[in-house]
C-alpha cells in the first residue's frame, strides 16, 4: 500500500512538472503589455521579447515615436492568430532600428489595409495630393536592419479607394523610404517568409499604382542589402479593379531609385493577376528602377505561376519575368552572376501552358538605347544545371528543380 502511495505521489509531482514547462510558442490573445522583458534598447542590451503582447508594445512604442535607433531581439516563437496586427512603423515615426528575430518564428500575422497617409506633389504647374497606404508586419521603416527571421501562414489585405492612390505591401516591409540622394542603409538577411499571402483590392477605377512583395513592398531612395532571403507566396490582385500599374514580386515588388544588392535568393511565388490594368510587371523583382545605381543580383533562383499573359505594345505592357518583370538602368555596364529560373504561366481553362525562359526586360531611357550588361551563369531553366555556382554551404541543393535556402 505504502509503495502504492508513493507511486501515486511521484506521478503526479512529475505530471505537475509537466504541466509546467513553458511552451515553445506564444500564443496572442490580442492584448498589449505595458513593457519588454528585460533589456534597455542598446546594441549590448537589446528590448527582449518573448510575448506576442510584447511584439505588439514595441508596435505601439515604435508608432508613438519611441525608441529610435534601439535594438530588439525575438526570444520565443509567436503566433498571433490571425487577430488584426498594426504594423511597426508609420509615416510620422518609421522603424529606424535593429530586429534580430533569434531565427524563432512568428506565425499568423494577419494585417488589414495597414496605414493611409497623403502626400502632396508638386509636378510642374500643378499640384497633386495622393492617397498612399502601406501594410505588413513592418509598416513604413527607413535605415533598418531586420534579421533571422521566420515568418509563416501570414496574410496580407490592402485596400483603398479613388484615383491616384499607391499602395505599398510586404510581408515583412511595407515601404522603406529614405531621403533623396540619402547614404542610408537598409539591411534584410536570413529571412524566410512561406504559406502566405498579399490581397490587394481597389474599391473603384483608380489611375493609381500597386506596389506589393513578399518581403518588401516598395523601396524609394537610398540602398538594400538583401542576403540570403526567402519567399513563398501567393499574391492575388485579381480583384484590384482598373488600376494603371501593377509591380509585383515574390521578394520586392517596385524597387525606386534605390542601390539594390541581392545575394542568395529564393523565390517562389504565385501571383494572380486582373486583366483590367494598364501594366502588370512581376518576378521575384517587379520592378527594379535604379538610376545610376547599378543594381548586383547573384545567386538568385526564381520560379513564379502567373496568370499574366505575356503583352508588350504601345498602350500596354504586361510582363513576368523570372528575375525582374521589367528593369530600368541608366548608368554604367551591368554584371549578373548565377541566376536562373521560369516562369509557369497558369490558364484557368487550359491549365499550365508552356514554361517561359525570359529572366528580365530591360526598359531604356532614350540617350541610353541598349542595355549593356553581362552575364556569368545565367540561364533560364526549371531545374538547376550542373555548373551553376551555389554555394551548398548556404543552399540545399538536394531537389534541383526546387533549391531552397539551409
Amino acid at each position: 500500500m505504502k509503495k502504492l502511495l508513493y507511486f501515486l505521489l511521484v506521478l503526479i509531482i512529475c505530471t505537475s512538472l509537466i504541466g509546467c514547462e513553458e511552451s515553445p510558442i506564444d500564443i496572442w490573445d490580442g492584448t498589449t503589455a505595458k513593457e519588454f522583458e528585460d533589456g534597455d534598447g542598446t546594441k549590448n542590451s537589446p528590448f527582449v521579447i518573448k510575448t506576442s503582447s510584447q511584439f505588439a508594445y514595441m508596435a505601439k512604442c515604435v508608432n508613438e515615436g519611441k525608441y529610435n535607433d534601439s535594438y530588439f531581439v525575438l526570444e520565443k516563437d509567436l503566433d498571433l492568430k490571425g487577430i488584426k496586427w498594426t504594423p511597426i512603423g508609420n509615416r510620422d515615426n518609421p522603424f529606424r532600428g535593429t530586429f534580430d528575430g533569434k531565427e524563432h518564428t512568428v506565425s499568423g500575422l494577419f494585417v488589414d489595409k495597414g496605414y493611409y497617409y497623403t502626400e502632396t506633389f508638386h509636378l510642374d504647374e500643378r499640384t497633386e495630393t495622393q492617397e498612399l497606404a502601406f501594410a505588413g508586419m513592418f509598416g513604413y521603416c527607413s535605415s533598418v536592419d531586420i534579421h533571422n527571421l521566420n515568418i509563416k501562414d501570414a496574410k496580407v489585405n490592402s485596400k483603398t479607394a479613388g484615383k491616384g492612390n499607391i499602395l505599398s505591401a510586404g510581408v515583412l516591409i511595407g515601404e522603406i523610404r529614405e531621403e533623396r540622394d540619402s547614404k542610408e542603409i537598409s539591411n534584410i538577411s536570413n529571412v524566410k517568409v512561406s504559406g502566405s499571402e498579399i490581397f490587394i483590392e481597389y474599391d473603384e477605377s483608380s489611375d493609381g499604382m500597386a506596389a506589393l512583395g513578399g518581403i518588401v513592398g516598395k523601396s524609394l531612395f537610398g540602398s538594400i542589402k538583401m542576403e540570403c532571403v526567402q519567399s513563398e507566396i501567393v499574391i492575388d490582385t485579381s480583384k484590384a479593379g482598373w488600376i494603371n500599374n501593377n509591380y509585383v514580386g515574390g521578394i520586392m515588388g517596385w524597387v525606386g531609385d534605390t542601390a539594390l544588392e541581392c545575394k542568395n535568393i529564393a523565390n517562389y511565388s504565385t501571383i494572380l493577376f486582373s486583366d483590367n490594368v494598364t501594366n502588370n510587371y512581376a518576378g521575384a523583382f517587379g520592378e527594379i528602377r535604379s538610376i545610376d545605381k547599378a543594381p548586383l543580383l547573384e545567386n538568385i533562383f526564381s520560379k513564379v505561376v502567373t496568370t499574366n499573359r505575356y503583352i508588350d505594345i504601345s498602350y500596354a505592357s504586361f510582363k513576368t519575368n523570372s528575375i525582374a518583370g521589367n528593369l530600368q538602368y541608366n548608368g554604367e555596364p551591368l554584371e549578373f552572376k548565377n541566376l536562373y529560373g521560369c516562369v509557369l504561366p497558369y490558364d484557368e481553362n487550359s491549365g499550365f501552358t508552356e514554361p517561359r525562359y525570359e529572366l528580365y526586360s530591360f526598359f531604356m531611357a532614350s540617350k541610353y538605347p541598349e542595355a549593356v550588361y553581362t552575364e556569368i551563369n545565367c540561364k533560364g531553366c526549371d531545374k538547376l544545371p550542373d555548373d551553376h555556382g551555389l554555394d551548398s554551404e548556404i543552399w540545399d541543393l538536394s531537389d534541383k528543380e526546387h533549391p531552397v535556402l539551409k
